[in-house]
């Protein structure tokens, strides 16, 4: 996993108080940096809203499996991932969250 960067984009339509329809872009990068650190990258776009976050985290893998520990705020998460090399993809999953992420070319 080392060195590489995995992207999640998610684009959703939703309605405001006055029934108007407006688009999000909700976009997450796992870069794994080391052989046990990375940086989650996320960032949730509308037209009147722009969030931007980034988080180190320490990780563990053994081929397929691994897992990423975000400790931010005195609260730690931690969540499983697979690699699939048939697909070149990554699930990120802790029971109720669940997201796919293919390989980023940078």
């Amino acid at each position: 996993m080392y060195r590489t960067a995995w992207i999640n984009e998610e684009n959703d339509t939703y309605e405001d108080e006055y029934g108007n329809l407006h688009e999000s872009v909700e976009t997450n990068i796992i870069r794994f940096e080391t052989e046990t650190t990375g940086r989650m990258e996320y960032k949730y776009v509308t037209a009147t809203q722009n969030e931007d976050e980034s988080y180190p985290f320490t990780y563990t893998y053994s081929t397929p499996n691994g897992t990423i520990t975000i400790s931010e705020g005195g609260q730690t998460e931690t969540f499983n991932f697979s690699y699939n090399a048939s697909n070149n993809t990554i699930a990120l999953y802790d029971g109720a969250y669940y997201r796919m992420f293919s390989r980023l070319q940078e």
